[in-house]
């Protein structure tokens, strides 16, 4: 919870135009480091698995990528705040910028990089491919094309699952 208070100023304060890339990376680490701290070490410990639509991939995605930040300085703190806790794997959605851009027109969640012109969501996407193609941060990374329909997406978030898991 506290984390995703962070998150809301974090969407505040950009919607404002008041904080650069450095300041909303400083404050999504703060969150990150809440999250594995409330939620992922508990979790681990009781022998739970744990799947998460957040990650400092997005980090560097985001505030790297697309605000200008520096990539390998976001992974240095990735490390630092992740520790022990790092992903066993990452798992890229891959779509165009474009579809990106429309699928966002259909919805308004307050989130401001949502509202940022096509130029940054290129940035972004591009930032996540060249990511996925060198398993950027040591972690392997499974890309799955999700311009397909709902039910191929489905099947081979899947199968990418299964193997993280080790199951068969």
């Amino acid at each position: 919870e506290s984390a995703e208070h962070i998150r809301e100023l974090i969407f505040k304060l950009k919607g404002k135009g008041v904080i650069n890339a450095d300041h909303q990376m400083a404050l999504f680490f703060a969150a990150r480091s809440l999250w594995v701290q409330n939620l992922v070490a508990p979790n681990l410990s009781d022998g739970k698995s744990v799947l998460s639509d957040r990650s400092y991939a997005a980090t560097a995605a985001y505030q790297g990528y697309g605000e200008g930040g520096d990539p390998s300085v976001i992974e240095v703190i990735a490390r630092e705040v992740m520790g022990e806790y790092m992903p066993n794997a990452i798992i890229l959605l891959d779509i165009s910028a474009e579809t990106s851009h429309m699928r966002n027109a259909n919805h308004k969640d307050g989130d401001p990089f949502d509202d940022e012109e096509i130029e940054y969501t290129r940035r972004v996407v591009d930032g996540y491919r060249g990511m996925a193609e060198r398993n950027w941060s040591g972690v392997p990374w499974y890309k799955i094309d999700a311009e397909a329909s709902i039910d191929d997406v489905s099947k081979q978030v899947s199968i990418v699952l299964n193997d993280v898991f080790g199951i068969k």
